[in-house]
């Protein structure tokens, strides 16, 4: 049901929208469309013809619908694995736990202002199991059995007008005193995963720098045309697209291609400049692709940091941080080698290392907070921490990005280890 062959030029013409989005004003082609989709007449094929109909609208309604089921789905498998192991296991709708939050004041925890289930803190689930944990057979029973009495007969009260006191005194303060205390724990990316260097490599010119190759076509842009390398070359797309009037759809179509000094042979392909650099911070920052005769032909830019190690210099507040991108660790791991090198040389003391979702501890404005560590950047030798509990990543109030050594001597980082249900451990029992 998932497998399409398509022709590149119509996929790219669709882009993000559905195929009657895309097409349906082209009446001929939309004709065509239909035509050939009417001749799916059997019914497995229903829902994939179907699909050409739909709108985004459409599929964002089936996206959450799909997401529903699959909580239904796994809700029953794990009610099922926690009954063979003997326990008496009872379940809760969703929709009783959301009115008791609401009824028990339970909604306005995590924030004062907030009337309504705030999903962007993780905490959120803990209050949820809180709740459900206050709901026995009994007082489910009870509730289920009102609300369908207010249902079959409406009256001028309805299930939000009940009012319930929670099973004992003090509990919406203790569960939030017991959120306060809570570390929201995130498994730490230590494995080597991911791409150990990008698809597309470029060539280098000394004194210059990184270049790539690049046809000249409609998609050309004149950014591009301004950084093409070679002198000679660059005067002679630049006077063809000046011809046209400055448009790269009209100058650079197949009936007018750009011609070398000959006048007769087209200029296919230009080298254009990627980024200034020298052949040593390549070395340092890229891949080098050998022939096979062990000169380098291509470089490939790194893929993913797998981690930081950060030394501090012996009689000294000054730092050295390592970025190991996943392609050193991996050589590590391959030469039987510690992935986390804990010895840089007699000069240097190791003081931690930092893998993406590592937690630490900042002192930010007298505050200790927890933080989770988002993303390492080696270039800027720079850290983005998040608060241990947002669940989102578009409010920068909830995030710091600041050099190493700054988090170390201004924010007092640290590195904390969390287990499983939010609970700090010392270094000892994380051991």
């Amino acid at each position: 049901m998932n497998k399409v062959v398509c022709f590149a030029k119509e996929n790219q013409e669709k882009g993000q929208r559905t195929p009657r989005e895309a097409f349906e004003s082209n009446t001929d082609k939309w004709e065509q469309i239909e035509g050939a989709i009417s001749r799916w007449y059997q019914k497995h094929l229903a829902g994939k013809r179907n699909a050409f109909y739909k709108t985004s609208d459409d599929l964002d309604k089936d996206f959450i619908g799909n997401q529903l089921n699959d909580t239904r789905y796994i809700s029953r498998e794990a009610l099922h694995y926690l009954k063979t192991l003997g326990a008496d296991i009872s379940t809760v709708k969703g929709q009783v736990t959301s009115w008791l939050r609401h009824v028990w004041g339970m909604n306005s925890i995590l924030d004062d202002a907030k009337t309504e289930k705030d999903r962007s803190d993780h905490r959120h689930h803990a209050i949820d199991a809180a709740v459900i944990a206050c709901i026995d057979r009994s007082l489910y029973s009870t509730i289920v059995t009102l609300a369908k009495k207010l249902e079959i007969q409406p009256g001028s009260l309805n299930i939000k007008d009940i009012h319930l006191d929670p099973r004992y005194d003090n509990f919406r303060k203790q569960v939030k005193q017991i959120l306060h205390e809570i570390i929201i724990a995130h498994a730490p990316e230590r494995k080597i995963t991911g791409a150990l260097h990008e698809d597309t490599g470029s060539g280098f010119v000394k004194g210059i720098g990184t270049v790539y190759r690049k046809a000249i076509n409609t998609d050309t842009k004149p950014a591009e045309i301004k950084k093409i390398i070679d002198p000679e070359v660059r005067k002679l797309v630049v006077a063809h697209l000046e011809r046209f009037g400055g448009s790269p759809k009209l100058a650079f179509t197949t009936d007018n291609p750009v011609l070398h000094k000959d006048g007769k042979t087209p200029l296919k392909r230009v080298r254009i400049l990627q980024s200034k650099t020298t052949l040593e911070e390549l070395e340092k920052n890229k891949l080098g692709i050998r022939d096979s005769k062990g000169n380098v032909f291509k470089w490939m830019t790194l893929g993913n940091t797998h981690h930081v190690e950060i030394f501090r210099r012996r009689g000294s507040s000054k730092y050295h941080s390592i970025f190991v991108s996943a392609l050193e660790a991996t050589q590590r791991a391959h030469q039987k080698k510690p992935i986390v090198n804990h010895l840089l040389d007699e000069n240097h003391i190791f003081i931690m290392a930092l893998h993406k979702n590592d937690m630490v501890s900042i002192n930010n404005q007298d505050e200790i907070r927890s933080y989770r560590v988002q993303k390492l950047d080696g270039k800027g030798n720079r850290v983005m921490l998040r608060w241990h509990n947002a669940s989102t990543l578009d409010n920068k109030e909830q995030a710091i990005f600041k050099s190493i050594g700054t988090l170390i001597t201004e924010y007092e980082m640290k590195p904390i280890y969390v287990n499983a249900i939010g609970k700090q451990l010392d270094d000892k029992e994380n051991d």
